[in-house]
């Protein structure tokens, strides 16, 4: 995650603020507007918004937590059951959709194959994590992934996905998911995925959209 944030900013590309150092739980800085998450990480598990010392959200189980001992014990869950392998933990700037509301930046991620995106997922994740899938001309479509929890998104601006569309080209790998958070104003970088969660559900069946 570090190489990518790197590489994005050697192109260009805005980036929330991220700690520099790696931390064990108990020396993690908990500070208000920032996300905590696992150094190495997937799936949302162990990812938590700190809008206040009161106002803590668990990302992954859409749960509300009220006090930053609360946030250290579900910390300390992760670890115990293996949702999170090891305990190296960092924690980046809070980008907010709606700063105001205390609504955050609803993710954005590009299925990329050298500069070409035929495929978009928008996602809000509180306080039900919700889906909704685009073609890169900007159609909605049903995949037949999680098609029990699909939403009428907001989708993405043309000149946003020329901008990812350029970026994909500057990677040199046939594929990339690029994933990005949406701000107030813009669209802020998330991460490189080389490997996107659940792959595997990806299918014949879930294939079905794109035609002959």
């Amino acid at each position: 995650k570090e190489t990518g944030h790197q590489f994005a900013g050697a192109l260009g590309m805005r980036r929330p603020n991220i700690s520099d150092v790696i931390y064990s739980k108990d020396d993690l800085p908990l500070q208000s507007g920032t996300v905590i998450k696992p150094a190495n990480g997937a799936g949302g598990r162990g990812v938590y918004l700190i809008h206040t010392e009161n106002y803590i959200v668990d990302m992954k189980r859409s749960k509300r937590l009220e006090s930053i001992e609360k946030l250290r014990k579900s910390m300390q869950i992760d670890l115990d059951t293996n949702w999170v392998s090891v305990d190296e933990w960092v924690f980046e700037e809070l980008i907010y959709e709606k700063q105001e509301e205390k609504i955050p930046g609803r993710d954005l991620k590009f299925y990329c194959f050298y500069g070409k995106v035929p495929l978009v997922l928008e996602i809000i994740r509180y306080p039900e994590i919700r889906y909704c899938w685009w073609t890169g001309e900007g159609e909605q479509i049903i995949t037949g992934k999680y098609n029990d929890q699909l939403f009428n998104g907001e989708g993405f601006t043309k000149n946003q996905l020329e901008m990812v569309q350029k970026i994909s080209r500057e990677i040199p790998a046939p594929f990339s998911r690029i994933d990005y958070i949406k701000s107030e104003s813009d669209l802020v970088f998330g991460e490189f995925t080389a490997k996107p969660g659940n792959y595997d559900e990806f299918d014949e069946a879930t294939d079905q959209w794109l035609g002959d």
